[in-house]
């Protein structure tokens, strides 16, 4: 088995990870009421998503380590030409706008 072929099996794992993990930290968050209900709500956020944050943002780096194990199969298979790696280059520039957002 090479490296590549091991990377590629993986990266299915992350994507089956990272579905379910953006999934849980999405209900999480919108579970969360809306709404400040202390005197600091001026320096506070409306919903803090708490811990549920961290895992959205752990969800999307394993988003990424899909990408890469998709592109290293589609490269190897001689099937990802110029519009391919144009949508990979969208794809990471999308999941690098939800990052920062994540972050602010």
């Amino acid at each position: 088995m090479t490296a590549s072929s091991s990377l590629i099996r993986w990266s299915g794992l992350a994507a089956l990870q990272g579905s379910v993990l953006f999934a849980a930290a999405s209900i999480i968050i919108a579970s969360v009421p809306r709404g400040c209900i202390r005197n600091d709500c001026a320096f506070e956020e409306m919903r803090d998503p708490g811990a549920a944050g961290a895992l959205q943002m752990l969800a999307l780096i394993l988003v990424v380590a899909v990408a890469v194990g998709l592109a290293i199969r589609a490269s190897n298979a001689g099937r990802l030409g110029r519009l391919g790696w144009t949508g990979l280059v969208v794809s990471a520039l999308g999941v690098a706008l939800l990052m920062i957002g994540g972050l602010i």
